[in-house]
């Protein structure tokens, strides 16, 4: 596969530039999709595209709990984001240094052992924190008809995060004020999606899915029906029938 981008991928090392046959014009661009489609909704909010990327609060270090509860400044807010590549979604969080792709990887990096937690707490009991964590690694709240993206909007790669609008200090607590953003085609690399899948394996379903899946199929030759076929030689509909009121002619056998 021929891979024609602007940028550098992990996994472009095994593209041939020399492929005639199947070329791959990687573009790179992202939108605000309406979440108001019912594409996106389901009767069960969770389900709903919309509520894929909910925040995760985590005390921090040295949080101070008052009556159970914490202010705004004890707490990390963490957001997953989803990679649909080639049919199948793929969750990490990001961080500001790191992007992790499980929840040990992303425990650790956070430092989820030393973190103040409180087994008197309604919200940040020690299971608790763990489930929702786990939460943003797991798949079951997405739905199957999602994994159709690809197909819906022919890209291979699509990533799901959200984007924090702009929206000054007196409306900062608006349902507005996060967005859900869909990237197509980012750049995998700044996403260590290396260590998900390997750069040929990536490379192959690529082309895989780019040219049997997404390719446009051309439209087949419409079949010629007799009638077509008969006028194109130059008959019409009485050539092959005899004349009314006259009886058919009969054939004389000779004998050998």
């Amino acid at each position: 596969m021929r891979i024609i981008s602007k940028f550098h991928d992990y996994y472009d090392v095994f593209g041939n530039a020399s492929d005639s046959s199947h070329i791959w014009k990687r573009e790179t661009s992202s939108f605000l999709p309406d979440m108001n489609d019912p594409f996106f909704q389901d009767r069960n909010w969770k389900y709903s595209m919309a509520h894929q990327m909910d925040e995760v609060l985590v005390p921090v270090k040295n949080a101070n709990y008052e009556h159970g509860g914490l202010y705004g400044c004890d707490l990390d807010e963490y957001r997953r984001s989803l990679l649909l590549f080639c049919g199948e979604f793929y969750p990490f969080v990001r961080l500001a240094d790191a992007v992790c792709w499980d929840f040990d990887s992303f425990t650790q990096k956070i430092g989820l052992k030393s973190r103040k937690l409180n087994h008197h707490s309604m919200l940040f009991k020690p299971e608790d924190v763990e489930k929702k964590i786990r939460g943003m690694f797991s798949l079951d709240t997405v739905l199957p008809r999602f994994k159709t993206m690809n197909l819906r909007y022919k890209c291979p790669i699509i990533l799901l995060d959200i984007k924090e609008m702009e929206l000054g200090p007196i409306r900062e607590h608006e349902k507005g004020r996060y967005c859900v953003q869909f990237t197509f085609n980012p750049c995998l690399a700044s996403l260590d999606f290396q260590k998900i899948i390997p750069p040929f394996d990536a490379c192959q379903q690529l082309e895989s899915y780019l040219f049997n899946e997404l390719a446009t199929q051309d439209d087949p030759p419409d079949e010629a029906s007799d009638v077509v076929k008969r006028d194109s030689h130059g008959f019409d509909k009485r050539s092959f029938k005899a004349e009314p009121g006259k009886p058919k002619r009969s054939r004389r056998q000779h004998d050998n």
